[in-house]
């Protein structure tokens, strides 16, 4: 017995058509076969729950795709489990999940404590930038203005697209580093090629004088 396996092109986007190729396995004959939305556990058994979906089932040429169109998030982003089984017993023959990620853009970013941060000298500041919604999950990176090398900062994905993803970086500012500009560039692949999201940070950093040997800010 042999299997094929067709190509897969869960691509997801909104507005596209997307297709959901399965397994076929070559010599059975398939009394059913069900597809099933994990998110809302919902079942399509050779017909369609939604205006949206379309099955095409063609066992006699290995055919049984989901074609989705009108994508949107609610719906449809999520996992997506395949079920083969055999005529008679009702066995299961042959299963296949797949998670299909619906793109939708970032929000644009926000920083705190704000766009003029004030600091003080020797004492560490955190710069937190968060970005609301995204699918998947965008990436959050700090530069520092006049760099092209990223920073070291922490992530924290929000994991759905109502959600916040956030990035902290943490700096020790020093008496010339005041007017210091930091930027945060938000980006996932639903923006399209070449732009992203960004906000800069400027730091006001209050410094330590010296008198009379003791120490002033």
């Amino acid at each position: 017995m042999t299997s094929n396996l067709l190509k897969n092109r869960l691509s997801g986007h909104r507005s596209d058509v997307n297709k959901l190729d399965q397994l076929i396995q070559s010599g059975h004959t398939y009394t059913d076969v069900e597809v099933q939305a994990h998110k809302e556990k919902t079942a399509l058994v050779s017909h369609c729950i939604d205006t949206g979906h379309r099955i095409d089932f063609r066992p006699d040429k290995g055919v049984y795709d989901l074609h989705i169109s009108n994508t949107s998030y609610g719906r449809d982003n999520g996992r997506f489990e395949c079920r083969i089984k055999a005529s008679g017993t009702g066995a299961d023959v042959h299963q296949e999940y797949y998670n299909l990620t619906v793109l939708t853009p970032p929000q644009p970013p926000l920083v705190a404590p704000g766009t003029i941060a004030v600091a003080t000298e020797d004492k560490k500041l955190d710069l937190t930038c968060s970005s609301i919604g995204g699918s998947p999950d965008p990436t959050i990176t700090w530069y520092r203005v006049g760099s092209n090398n990223p920073l070291q900062a922490p992530i924290n994905r929000g994991g759905s697209k109502d959600l916040q993803t956030t990035s902290t970086l943490s700096v020790l500012p020093r008496r010339e580093d005041d007017g210091a500009k930091y930027r945060c560039v938000v980006w996932n692949r639903a923006m399209p090629e070449g732009h992203r999201l960004e906000t800069v940070v400027t730091l006001s950093v209050n410094s330590y004088t010296m008198f009379g040997g003791h120490q002033f800010n």
